[in-house]
Parts: structure tokens; C-alpha cells; sequence
């Protein structure tokens, strides 16, 4: 299997960061694979590279309806030819669902869709499959996180979203300690994270926001839909709802706040997830 890795460095300039003196680089993992994109080709990465090692038949994972973590490991199957199977939360959900399903069948993905109840238990059989855990949170999915931050240094600041956690965690393994690194959660009440995050990670270079979910996970208010607007109108560089622009934003806020200096360098790591720009929700979502 070869992993070809296409992420450049690039440096970002708006009014905003040029006001408070801000130097900002974006690291565009989200231009690796137009779905097989940012964090999510990470998480896969050595998990791939365990299942071609394991005899296993094939890989078995899940999802929710509008999951990356799904269309990304659909369309890496049918890069090197694997069979896959994909779990969905919601048994009254099928393949023409929404855009997000319909590319996982596409790309040949075959999709199971089981009961809420069941799918927390995660209640299917892997059979003869190898498992990779939803949003690929693994000893594995770490592993390929570090990877991230090669050859990157003398940030005072490092950005990343947080999901599971398995990319954070990665981020800061992979920073050797150096410079701080903020985790911007997508969830409610995430701090529940921090004890797994601290047992996972060789150093304490690292600060879980939770506060800047807005009004929780897939949720988002009209100004967010107009920050993330703004921002790909001065930069050219869209940013997901979910994710990257709720991170986005905080990081302006702690630029606000003080907390980040005029002058200091600041690291944003695009973690790709752009299909949740052709959601109904967010394009119905007034921009003006």
C-alpha cells in the first residue's frame, strides 16, 4: 500500500490576524484526498497497514449518518481493494439518506444499519472482519496522527479539533512537547476526554477547550455560518461546520481574549471534513 501525502504549509493573511499581528500557517491535510482527506487518512493509515498483516477478509467499522470517518475508510476500500463493511447508527436510515451514505455505497461500501440501542453497544458481529473503532480511535489511529507534526516547529500555538480525541492526542506526541496545543472540542460536556487524552500522551504541553461548541455537536448558529464565510471569502480556504469552523473560531477568540500575542506563531491544522458543506441544514442556513 502506498501513502502518498500531498499536505502543504500555507500562510494565511485576513484583516483580523493582521490587526492583533498574528502569524497564522494552515496545515492543509484537508488537500490530501478529496474524501480520504485530513485527519482522517491518518487514522487510517496503520490501520490499513495492520489489516493487510492480520488474514482478516476484510475491515468492519461505524459510523453515524453523516460521518467522515465512513466515506473516508468506503473510499480507501475501494483504493486498495478491500472489502468493507460500514455500521450505521439508525435503523431507520438507508443509503439514499443523505449524500454522505450514498458516496459509502458508491464507492462500495457495504452498509448495515442497526438501532440506536445496538449500535452504542456496538452490536454486530465482525465476524471473519478487521475492526477499526468508529472515527478510527485506536492505538493505530493515533500512531498516524503524530505523523502530522513531522518536520513542523517553532509554533507558539498548535490548533486541532477534537472528535474522539485520537488526532489531539496525536498532535501532541507528535510535538515533541513543543509549543502549546490547543484542542478545540465539537462536542458538549467533552471534558470527560481529559483523563483519556492525559493517559495516552507523553506530554502536558496541551489545553482541551470545551466552551466553543456553540450549541453542540452538527449544531450551528447563523454567526458561525458567517464567520466561516468570511474566512473562505478572504483566504479561499473553506472550513467545515463541525469541525474546523468552530476551531477556527476559537482560536480568533483566544486571540482576543489575549491569550494568544501579537507576533507569536500560530499552527491550524485543517483536518478536512468538507462534506459537511453539502449538508440541506447548512446550506439552508442564511449567510447575510
Amino acid at each position: 500500500m502506498k501513502f502518498d501525502v500531498y499536505s502543504p504549509l500555507e500562510k494565511v493573511s485576513t484583516s483580523f490576524l493582521n490587526r492583533f499581528n498574528v502569524q497564522l500557517d494552515i496545515k492543509r491535510d484537508d488537500m490530501i484526498h478529496p474524501f480520504i482527506s485530513g485527519n482522517k487518512w491518518r487514522k487510517l493509515k496503520y490501520n490499513l497497514l495492520a489489516y493487510q498483516s492480520s488474514g482478516r477478509s476484510g475491515i468492519l467499522t461505524y459510523g453515524g449518518a453523516f460521518s467522515n470517518h465512513l466515506i473516508a475508510t468506503a473510499a480507501a476500500c475501494a483504493k486498495f481493494k478491500i472489502p468493507c463493511i460500514g455500521v450505521v447508527r439508525g435503523d431507520e436510515l438507508s443509503e439514499r439518506s443523505n449524500i454522505v451514505l450514498r458516496l459509502c455505497a458508491e464507492f462500495g461500501m457495504e452498509l448495515k444499519f442497526i438501532s440506536r440501542a445496538d449500535y452504542k453497544l456496538k452490536l454486530y458481529p465482525e465476524g471473519n472482519n478487521y475492526l477499526i473503532p468508529e472515527g478510527g480511535d485506536n492505538i493505530e489511529g493515533v500512531k498516524g496522527c503524530e505523523e502530522i507534526m513531522t518536520g513542523l516547529d517553532g509554533y507558539n500555538h498548535v490548533f486541532v479539533s477534537v472528535g474522539t480525541s485520537t488526532t489531539f492526542k496525536g498532535v501532541i506526541n507528535g510535538s515533541k512537547g513543543i509549543g502549546h496545543i490547543h484542542g478545540v472540542a465539537a462536542l458538549k460536556g467533552a471534558d470527560y476526554l481529559k483523563k483519556g487524552i492525559a493517559h495516552d500522551t507523553f506530554f502536558d504541553n496541551w489545553t482541551l477547550h470545551s466552551q466553543f461548541c456553540g450549541n453542540g455537536f452538527g449544531k450551528y448558529s447563523e454567526a458561525e455560518v458567517k464567520f466561516n464565510s468570511k474566512f473562505a471569502t478572504e483566504t479561499g480556504i473553506l472550513l467545515d461546520p463541525i469541525y474546523t469552523g468552530k476551531s477556527m473560531k476559537a482560536l480568533y477568540d483566544l486571540v482576543s481574549e489575549g491569550v494568544i500575542k501579537p507576533s507569536e506563531r500560530v499552527l491550524f491544522i485543517h483536518t478536512g471534513g468538507l462534506t459537511g458543506v453539502m449538508s440541506s441544514k447548512w446550506l439552508d442556513v442564511k449567510r447575510i
